[in-house]
């Protein structure tokens, strides 16, 4: 019994012999590795002059690539796609197709061994430009009973240029806000506001003019009201038109004024020049203090014509 005892135990020893051995070779004798990051972004500056210039990007065969680094093996958990670097200045491009060269460049005591690719194609059309309304939100889903409220903003409404294809996939534009940093206590925030699609997702290549913001923001309470429309149907010979609506809206603001209220109307929509099937957003008569919260963001009257 002891001799197997022993004999586990040498081999035990051995192993770990081995690996301490193993340690010592590959970060003394080689110490370096090559490491590849996948779906680098690749960060577009000179957009801006782009949009002075009338123009805009409306596709790019890359928006993000691959990049291997060569690196020591020691810095290698402290190293992530976050610390690589890839630019595209686009400020000299013109009209038509253009050939952009990669800016690439890893961390201090790395270098950059292979690239998905050095340079990349961009689409450049014309710009075109509309409005939109900033809408303050919490990046993290948390609890639709709260959301944040902004106040004293600098600019509640915003330029977006970009190509027109790209500026009609906009759902909204946001101005993201931590859930963790936003209290009962009022506080200023400055904030870069996105184009989003209705998927939530951020739409490249889009300029927002101005490209900040600054507002007071503090947590804000929802609550589901009735919602009362004010809506022009003048008939005429010609044309029956009817609509829908939603008959609730979700509204936000502070408690205080939140529990006072248990009605929202709309402002006077004109549907009598409508001779086709049309959505209409809707305009709100609301309170002081008080905003449409996000799930109610994007409401519409369906209005349908036919004719008699």
């Amino acid at each position: 019994m002891e001799i197997r005892k022993r004999k586990t135990l040498n081999i035990i020893l051995a192993l770990l012999i081995s690996f301490v051995a193993w340690i010592y070779v590959v970060y003394n004798f080689d110490p370096t590795c090559e490491i590849k990051y996948k779906d680098v972004p690749i960060k577009f500056v000179g957009e801006d002059i782009l949009a002075d210039k009338g123009l805009a990007v409306s596709k790019s065969n890359y928006d993000a690539i691959d990049v291997s680094l060569e690196q020591q093996r020691v810095d290698t958990k402290n190293i992530s796609a976050d610390n690589i670097s890839v630019i595209a200045d686009v400020s000299a491009a013109v009209e038509g197709e253009n050939g952009i060269s990669l800016e690439i460049e890893g961390p201090a005591g790395t270098e950059v061994t292979e690239t998905e690719a050095d340079s990349i194609s961009l689409a450049i059309e014309y710009s075109y430009g509309d409005d939109f309304d900033i809408s303050v939100q919490y990046k993290e889903k948390v609890d639709t009973q709260f959301e944040p409220y902004a106040s004293n903003m600098t600019y509640d409404r915003v330029s977006a240029v970009g190509s027109k294809s790209n500026i009609q996939k906009i759902d909204r534009v946001v101005a993201y806000l931590n859930a963790t940093e936003v209290s009962n206590e009022k506080k200023r925030f400055t904030v870069e506001p996105i184009a989003i699609d209705k998927n939530g997702e951020k739409i490249n290549h889009i300029v927002i003019l101005p490209s900040e913001i600054r507002f007071t923001a503090v947590v804000g309470t929802t609550k589901e009201v009735k919602l009362v429309t004010n809506v022009i149907n003048s008939q005429d010979n010609g044309y029956n038109r009817i609509y829908e609506t939603e008959d609730k809206v979700m509204i936000k603001g502070p408690a205080q004024k939140i529990k006072k209220i248990d009605t929202i109307t709309t402002k006077k929509i004109d549907i009598s020049n409508i001779y086709e099937d049309k959505s209409i957003d809707i305009e709100y008569n609301l309170p002081n203090g008080i905003k449409i919260a996000e799930s109610s963001l994007g409401q519409k009257i369906k209005v349908k014509v036919s004719k008699r």
